[in-house]
């Protein structure tokens, strides 16, 4: 034999008393696109970590800037990270309840680069990046609720305005909304 294999370690590393698992293939992509996150921070988005003990639900807060007709709103995504991140997208969910195109009343968010978009190379900073832009620029002409769509691309100044009454925490349509100002 040419080659002599060499005996391949155990997939779990002694510690102390303990022993550890190896870690996912998420884990170590996760801390990579943290990493990377951490370097271009972007001031209006905070990250938020419900579970310390995991990398793999993460809460992004974001409080959009002037340009957008949610400014002055604080709204929170959850991402949940499959195990077999990066090959399949995190599941994208607003935990607020908003008046928004591209974000049903259930939380489901409208976000083509998690969905037919999607490809190993998408980042957290790429998703996050992501929802600002709907934050910022909410897509009318592809909208999950074509109601609230219609209404934006027909009349944007009365979108606006029901979006203003809906973020302090009033209902519309027989809808309590959550207060985000």
């Amino acid at each position: 034999m040419l080659f002599k294999k060499e005996a391949t370690s155990s997939p779990q590393v002694q510690k102390g008393q303990g022993v550890l698992p190896k870690k996912k293939m998420a884990v170590l992509r996760l801390e990579k696109d943290i990493q990377s996150y951490e370097q271009e921070k972007i001031d209006f988005v905070k990250l938020h970590f419900p579970d310390e003990h995991s990398l793999q639900t993460v809460h992004v807060i974001i409080r959009p800037g002037e340009n957008s007709p949610y400014h002055n709103c604080t709204v929170t995504f959850q991402l949940v990270f499959p195990d077999t991140y990066p090959m399949d997208p995190p599941k994208v969910r607003c935990l607020n309840r908003i008046y928004h195109p591209n974000i049903n009343y259930e939380g489901a968010v409208c976000l083509p680069l998690v969905r037919e978009d999607y490809n190993p190379t998408v980042n957290l900073t790429m998703v996050i990046c992501g929802l600002i832009f709907i934050m910022t620029y909410p897509n009318g002409d592809d909208a999950l609720l074509p109601n609230i769509g219609d209404l934006m691309v027909k009349d944007y100044n009365m979108f606006k305005k029901i979006v203003s009454y809906t973020c302090g925490g009033r209902a519309f349509e027989n809808k309590p909304y959550d207060k985000l100002l």
